[in-house]
């Protein structure tokens, strides 16, 4: 079942001993000055919009999940996307952006963000459902790139509120040889 929902990793111990550790500084990527590091990220290409998500749960489970903070600002990125919406009652609604396609980048696909684990004193992260619900708002989100499921699989799931969706494309690891990039091509016709 773990394809499905996150184990919860004390489960998975219950009963070990465990002791807590101490960061060791010296393993850090960072050092003490450097600027923090971007968890979410907006590249303008002119023709298109890629938002790049952090879909990584910092609090264990290989599959994935977004922040709050993260589903906040993905929502405040989508409005300025678009000039109109879909509420859900499937009519359309003003939005205060400028419509431009809009491509989200992420390590996780929108099927494995199944691992809402926390600690109890956390805010709650979101899964699948509650991010499916927010793009299902916005006809100007086109694409999904990811990777985490090692395969190449191309899928176009289609918003419940009106004519529009979402090509989600997955593909194996870049390190794969022969293989070592990935081109895809977009045809936008208006």
């Amino acid at each position: 079942g773990h394809d499905h929902r996150a184990p919860d990793p004390r489960a998975l111990v219950a009963g070990a001993r465990w002791r807590r550790v101490s960061p060791d500084p010296s393993r850090s990527h960072r050092r003490p000055g450097q600027a923090p590091f971007v968890h979410r990220r907006r590249i303008d290409l002119g023709w298109a919009r890629l938002l790049v998500l952090d879909t990584a749960n910092p609090f264990g489970g290989w599959q994935g999940s977004l922040a709050h903070e993260t589903l906040t600002w993905l929502t405040t990125e989508l409005e300025a996307a678009h000039s109109v919406k879909v509420d859900d009652d499937g009519h359309l609604v003003a939005c205060p952006g400028e419509d431009v396609p809009v491509i989200l980048v992420s390590h996780h696909p929108l099927e494995t963000l199944v691992n809402p684990t926390v600690p109890r004193d956390v805010e709650p992260r979101h899964t699948r459902a509650d991010v499916a619900h927010l793009l299902a708002h916005y006809p100007n989100v086109v694409a999904w790139l990811a990777g985490h499921t090692h395969r190449h699989r191309l899928r176009y799931e289609r918003s419940p509120l009106g004519p529009f969706g979402i090509a989600h494309v997955t593909t194996a690891s870049l390190i794969d040889w022969p293989q070592q990039a990935r081109i895809v091509e977009l045809a936008f016709d208006r």
